[in-house]
């Protein structure tokens, strides 16, 4: 297991003076991990592509930052433990000023918001339909508009058919009638 950084070789300037660009990682495997981080940088289809690191490594230059593994931990150390760990160099390097969005995220984040939307979910709830009324309007035409074009409104059409194909087979299959 390692926690490992992405530097810029030279200093750059993103807002708050001149400084080495730095992000920290964590991973099982860091020869894959590179892998990854190269795909997602630059491919357009990508979920992280538009991200702020990957932006600014486009912008820069893939060749104009080092990937270094700065610490190797045991087989044996818990996802937790790799987490906190990367989160310590994170604070470290001052990363959350640079090319890190956010804290290192672990499984447990699942149960904080978890948790979060269970302790909130009235307060939630009100949000939504708070938004929905302010919003409605416009969702209504953006669906009208959305179904005013021929090629929308034909796959609609199809999903339709097609569920109603489905249930059909279904009743047919276990020999339920409708009218029953």
């Amino acid at each position: 297991m390692y926690i490992y950084t992405i530097t810029s070789l030279k200093k750059h300037d993103i807002g708050d003076g001149l400084n080495r660009l730095v992000y920290v990682g964590s991973c099982k495997n860091y020869n894959e991990r590179f892998r990854i981080h190269k795909r997602d940088c630059f491919n357009p289809n990508g979920k992280n592509y538009n991200s702020k690191k990957y932006k600014i490594i486009r912008e820069i230059g893939w060749d104009n930052f080092v990937f270094e593994v700065i610490l190797v931990m045991s087989d044996d150390t818990t996802d937790e433990e790799l987490l906190k760990m990367e989160q310590k160099y994170i604070d470290k390097f001052e990363a959350k000023k640079s090319l890190n969005t956010n804290e290192a995220i672990g499984f447990d984040m699942v149960e904080y918001h978890k948790g979060y939307y269970i302790k909130n979910i009235d307060k939630i709830k009100v949000k939504n339909k708070n938004w929905y009324e302010e919003n409605k309007e416009k969702l209504i035409e953006d669906k009208k508009k959305w179904r005013s074009n021929t090629e929308n409104r034909q796959r609609e059409n199809e999903l339709q058919r097609n569920r109603r194909l489905t249930i059909q087979t279904f009743r047919q299959f276990c020999n339920i009638s409708i009218y029953e």
